[in-house]
């Protein structure tokens, strides 16, 4: 545990895990327990006891910041790097972060830099997450011996020149992230330093810092199984003929998915695979349920026809594959106030709309899950590989493709045909990062996730039967069912 104590904050570091554990429920993809503040200032005092001078000696001061209200630190601008910096030099996994001001709201220099430091050890050796005027990007740049390297940069737009903004600096194991305002800017991996202290610094720049804080020990619950960050899921409506076709693609591929039926029509006509098909023809796939006779629900009007629909499918397709159906699919995506109030009060865990959300988000809602995309979409390859192009972005990505199989032997409609979904599965398949997983195995492992509980130093597993994995300063680490780890 880091340890920091200025003279005029003793900090105490307590998790105020309510908050996170909140956000978990709201659906947040990464969600970390608020961490222990290990070292702040905000300046009011009127000095800087507890700051080093590392370059610059005599150019930084304890200033107001033009508002007449507030003191700030305060660098002048200078041709030369200026920095300071707090702290004990052995954090290791933190985040810095620090409001930052341009004096009169202007850049002195074509060449000014403004930023944060972090994993100091001496002025030769820390990283730094900056905002450069010259080449009007945002960098974590290496200071090593010296010698700068970059290790990510993208151009960026500064906001408004006289307020402050937010600029932060996440180290967490080999992991480097970079904020402005709370928004993700850039992601870096690098092994070079693991601790050091915390700072500011300026170049050709008067530039005011305040708030400055540090946030110890990061919780993240941003993985899948076995430290993953990626999954991949499908759903597949009707039960259709064509599943007889598909099934065996996803064999040869290793994917894995949920397929929605409508009990009453299995075997009604040649359109439908038939009632005896469906255990052989799932195997090692999810079944779930889609009503008895696709009725779109959003056209009843009573709350017990809209349940009699969806339990007595349930509870065929349970007579059918030997195991409890948890999942749904609205028809025609067909949903309101009444029917969701019905759904979510059934006993299903999650239901899934026809809509589309284009990104690799988790759902904040599972009883309005809307997957990232249909099958049919031009931009379906597009997608797969944005996806596979993704790296530790700090959070899970999902993921998720819909469609109905017999779409496939219709490209002249639908585009998608059987040829461009072979090869779609063929890019996307036996990827040692991504997790391929049922619409379930998602639900439950998510919903495991979020209902991890906090004391103190320690987590624990409620559920009985799912294993989770969590990211503790920079670590994963595997939590068994009815486990407590310490940490």
């Amino acid at each position: 545990m880091m340890l920091f104590l200025l003279r005029k904050h003793l900090i105490k570091a307590v998790f105020c895990l309510v908050l996170g554990y909140a956000l978990s429920l709201w659906g947040i993809n990464s969600v970390s327990a608020e961490s222990p503040v290990v070292g702040s200032d905000n300046f009011t005092d009127g000095d800087a006891n507890g700051w080093t001078i590392i370059a610059g000696g005599g150019k930084w001061s304890v200033a107001d910041d033009g508002s007449g209200t507030n003191n700030a630190y305060y660098s002048i601008s200078d041709p030369h790097y200026l920095a300071s910096a707090f702290g004990d030099s052995n954090w290791n996994s933190y985040t810095v972060e620090t409001n930052i001001k341009l004096k009169s709201g202007v850049w002195n220099n074509a060449a000014s830099i403004v930023g944060v430091v972090g994993r100091l050890s001496d002025v030769k050796n820390y990283y730094k997450f900056s905002y450069d005027n010259s080449t009007k990007a945002v960098s974590i740049i290496k200071w090593q011996g010296g010698a700068p390297t970059t290790l990510a940069t993208a151009n960026y737009t500064y906001p408004s020149l006289n307020t402050y903004h937010t600029f932060k600096l996440e180290m967490s194991g080999t992991t480097l992230r970079g904020y402005i305002d709370g928004v993700l800017l850039l992601t870096a991996t690098d092994s070079t330093f693991t601790k050091g202290r915390a700072g500011v610094f300026s170049y050709y720049q008067a530039t005011y810092y305040d708030d400055v804080k540090v946030t110890g020990t990061r919780i993240l619950l941003n993985t899948y199984p076995n430290g993953l960050h990626k999954a991949l899921t499908f759903s597949y409506d009707d039960g259709r003929t064509e599943d007889r076709q598909l099934l065996p693609l996803f064999s040869q591929y290793n994917m894995k998915g949920t397929f929605h039926l409508n009990s009453g029509l299995l075997g009604t006509t040649s359109a439908f695979i038939t009632s005896a098909e469906v255990a052989p023809l799932y195997a090692g796939q999810e079944v779930a349920s889609h009503t008895v006779d696709h009725t779109n629900l959003a056209t009843l009007t009573d709350s017990a026809s809209i349940s009699a629909k969806i339990q007595n499918d349930r509870t065929a397709l349970q007579a059918l594959t030997g195991y409890p159906i948890y999942g749904f699919a609205y028809p025609n995506g067909g949903y309101n106030s009444r029917v969701l109030s019905v759904v979510r009060s059934s006993g299903l865990r999650y239901a899934r709309t026809v809509n589309s959300t284009y990104s690799f988000d988790l759902p904040s809602d599972f009883m309005l899950w809307s997957f990232t995309v249909r099958q049919i979409d031009k931009n379906l390859n597009t997608y797969g590989q944005n996806f596979l192009n993704l790296g530790d972005n700090g959070k899970m990505n999902l993921f998720s493709v819909w469609g109905h199989s017999f779409e496939l032997s219709s490209p002249a409609t639908y585009y998608i045909s059987w040829d461009r979904l072979t090869s779609f599965f063929s890019m996307m398949s036996n990827k040692s990062d991504i997790w391929y997983a049922t619409n379930l195995q998602i639900y439950d492992y998510v919903n495991a996730v979020r209902a991890l509980t906090y004391t103190g130093t320690t987590i624990y597993n409620p559920s009985s039967s799912i294993k989770v994995w969590v990211t503790i300063d920079g670590a994963v680490r595997q939590i068994g069912p009815l486990q407590t780890i310490t940490y």
